[in-house]
C-alpha cells in the first residue's frame, strides 16, 4: 500500500483538473502552500492576488488555484481565469446535464406524483434553468 501511495502522480489529460485530483496526494512543500492559501483566504482574501503558482510543483494546482478563488473569492480572479472557470463549469454542466436530461424525461412520464412531488419537480426545473443562465453569461 505504501508503495502504490508513494507512486508519482501521472496526469490523465482526459480528465478535469478538478477530477484529477483524485489521481494522486499532493506532496511536499504544496500541502503547506495549500494551508498557506486557506489562511489567507479567511484572513485578507486579497492577498490571494500574490500567490505565484510557479512555485506550485504539482502541476494540477494552478488550475485548482485559479478554480478556488474564482468559486469562493471572484475579485481575486483575474479576468482569464474568471473565463476559463466559466468554460469549465460550462463542459462539466453540459457533461452531466446530458444524465440528467434522460432521467427528466423519465420522471416527467410518470403519472405517480403527488403535488407536493410536482412542485418539487417544477422547483428543481427553474434551478436547472436559471443554473443554466448563469454559465451562459
Amino acid at each position: 500500500m505504501v508503495q502504490c501511495l508513494n507512486q508519482e502522480w501521472q496526469a490523465d489529460h482526459e480528465l478535469e483538473v478538478e477530477e484529477q485530483l483524485y489521481s494522486g496526494f499532493i506532496q511536499g512543500g504544496d500541502v503547506a502552500m495549500c494551508q498557506q492559501i486557506r489562511d489567507l483566504s479567511w484572513q485578507n482574501p486579497e492577498d490571494l492576488k500574490a500567490i505565484k503558482t510557479e512555485e506550485f510543483n504539482d502541476n494540477r494546482l494552478p488550475d485548482l488555484f485559479a478554480h478556488y478563488k474564482c468559486r469562493y473569492f471572484p475579485q481575486t480572479a483575474s479576468e482569464r481565469e474568471q473565463d476559463e472557470y466559466q468554460a469549465y463549469r460550462k463542459r462539466m454542466f453540459e457533461r452531466q446535464d446530458v444524465l440528467f436530461q434522460k432521467d427528466w424525461q423519465e420522471v416527467l412520464q410518470r403519472n405517480d406524483l403527488n403535488d407536493h412531488q410536482q412542485r418539487i419537480l417544477a422547483d428543481l426545473s427553474k434551478w436547472r434553468d436559471e443554473l443554466m443562465k448563469s454559465i451562459e453569461e
